[in-house]
């Protein structure tokens, strides 16, 4: 928990200086800087892969919050593994997603001139701003060129892989869950240690609901809706 909430802090901070919005336009969204970072392409950039791979960071510590939660109630002979050293697991554990959430941004998610220029315009009427002149990360899925619709593999490849890593953590939740709430109602334990157990359980509950449809969702949407084409507009504060 301590740890969790260390990370809380150091997330909102960034959030802060980095300000992230994202943008949707025709079959394309990004994510750029509205804070200090704005006027700055590189480092602009670098900085709302910084911000993503946090935002991956988050979901991880939600997942490992869960394997934690099962150990104590499922399997409390495996403890021993949230002790040093074996405790490097859960740190890699979680260095391991968000640094991959943070490379793939990075590698495959950076704009080149053509998705620069193809957002340019609409970005202009609704910010009054230069796409050439902002630093952002985003997906342009797909382009059309003389009557034939090409597909941006690299941008479809970026997004396939940080929906995969999204994919892994919920499940892990998913997973761990059920199973958490299930043995709670099977194994002995004094009235005083279930229900601090199930409280508990609780509180990780409403602490995975709260960013699950208040964040999650609507970004996994964000990935996705571009597909469709609809030339949407909008603008979402990360």
């Amino acid at each position: 928990m301590m740890s969790f909430a260390v990370f809380d802090i150091l997330y909102a901070m960034a959030d802060t200086i980095v300000k992230p919005l994202m943008f949707l336009h025709g079959d394309s969204f990004i994510v750029f800087s509205s804070g200090v970072l704005h006027g700055r392409t590189t480092i602009g950039s670098e900085a709302c892969c910084a911000i993503c791979a946090l935002f991956c960071a988050s979901v991880a510590f939600l997942g490992l919050h869960f394997i934690y939660r099962y150990i104590v109630v499922c399997q409390s002979y495996k403890l021993y593994l949230f002790t040093w050293p074996y405790s490097t697991i859960w740190i890699a554990f979680v260095a391991f997603f968000t640094a991959y959430w943070g490379l793939v941004c990075y590698f495959l998610l950076c704009p080149d001139r053509s998705f620069r220029e193809y957002i340019r315009g609409s970005f202009a009427a609704a910010f009054e701003d230069d796409t050439l002149n902002v630093g952002f990360i985003g997906a342009l899925y797909y382009t059309v060129q003389n009557s034939t619709t090409v597909v941006n593999w690299g941008y479809c490849a970026g997004i396939a892989n940080l929906l995969l890593i999204q994919f892994t953590t919920f499940s892990i939740i998913i997973y761990c869950g059920p199973h958490i709430y299930f043995n709670l109602t099977k194994v002995t334990l004094s009235a005083r240690t279930r229900n601090l157990q199930i409280q508990l359980f609780r509180a990780l509950v409403a602490q995975t609901l709260l960013p699950l449809f208040l964040c999650y969702i609507p970004c996994t949407m964000i990935f996705l809706v571009p597909l469709s084409g609809l030339q949407l507009g909008l603008q979402v504060l990360l």
